[in-house]
């Protein structure tokens, strides 16, 4: 968390899914070490990145 702004910060990876080529699968985005994000803070993110998004 970004204690200055009051802001959190994720790290996260977007990668293709159900393909055996680049960019022709879905895009899902990866929140990595995000077994204590609240579902909201999840949700926030799903729509900011305009991608399912799963927990790592």
């Amino acid at each position: 968390m970004c204690r200055s702004l009051g802001v959190s910060t994720y790290a996260f990876r977007q990668v293709d899914v159900f393909t055996r080529g680049a960019f022709t699968g879905n895009p899902v985005a990866i929140v990595h070490d995000a077994d204590n994000v609240p579902a909201e803070e999840m949700r926030a993110i799903t729509r900011w990145t305009s991608r399912s998004t799963a927990t790592r």
